[in-house]
């Protein structure tokens, strides 16, 4: 995720959660390898970062922090929950090193929150964010729950290969431009015609479908979906989940539950 003011990077982080031991220096020397043309070693500029990682050493990570040229990074790892992170700021003030010390591992609990352009989630921990788009009308947010956890040189396509669950958020708005020409269960037949599968229920503001598909010699494959029109946010809400039954109803009812705007 990069962040911008005014069009200008000022941030960039990155995050995993892993498998296995975790070592700052073998990615430090990979970082050094990768940017030959820029100093990275490892180092604080100042007093502000030294106190920034020593909070998040008190909420479990191990922090190295990074000269990095002009700019400063941290590495980070949370031992108990897997999760890496190596964050870079642009422009290494005060105001970065209170952001970095703001860093929490919400992975620790059974769920994991998320809040973002006026929506929010409660999602079970054990999904991890796979990718995003945020358009005008339109923001996805698709997680995945593989059988085994990655490792951390794993590339998107390792992360997406084998077995596993998907779980997709969706955004759609306003709902009334939408509806214009059209009715609330046309434009959802039409729209999910593709991942709409087994069983259909239907409401006034509401669809919803579920199926699993026994396979030979293989795990089943749960489809599940609901979608919704919330009329005060003037917007379409939608939980999907694909692949390996490892949702229960209520997980599924609750997810639902607690998705929706700001």
């Amino acid at each position: 995720m990069r962040l911008e003011q005014d069009g200008i990077p000022v941030a960039e982080i990155k995050w995993r959660r892993v498998g296995g031991a975790f070592s700052a220096y073998k990615h430090m020397r990979k970082l050094d390898r990768k940017f030959r043309s820029v100093d990275i070693h490892e180092g604080s500029p100042s007093q502000e970062w030294d106190t920034a990682a020593d909070s998040l050493r008190q909420s479990g990570f191990n922090v190295t922090l990074l000269q990095w040229g002009a700019a400063v990074g941290a590495m980070m790892h949370n031992p108990a929950t897997g999760l890496a992170l190596l964050a870079q700021f642009f422009e290494p003030g005060r105001q970065a090193a209170a952001i970095l010390a703001s860093f929490r591992d919400h992975w620790n609990g059974e769920s994991l929150p998320w809040r973002m352009f006026g929506i929010q989630a409660r999602l079970p921990s054990g999904f991890l964010l796979d990718t995003f788009s945020f358009r005008p009308g339109h923001y996805t947010l698709r997680f995945r729950r593989p059988r085994r956890m990655p490792a951390v040189e794993a590339t998107p396509q390792d992360f997406r290969r084998g077995a596993g669950a998907d779980l997709i958020l969706e955004r759609y708005a306003p709902a009334d431009a939408i509806l214009k020409n059209t009715d609330f269960h046309n434009w959802v037949l039409e729209r999910y015609r593709k991942v709409i599968v087994g069983q259909v229920s239907s409401k006034s503001n509401m669809i919803e479908w579920a199926d699993v598909q026994k396979r030979f010699l293989r795990s089943s494959m749960r489809h599940q979906g609901r979608i919704w029109l919330d009329q005060p946010a003037n917007s379409f809400f939608s939980v999907v989940v694909e692949g390996e039954p490892v949702f229960q109803e209520e997980d599924f009812k609750r997810v639902c539950d607690e998705y929706g705007a700001v």
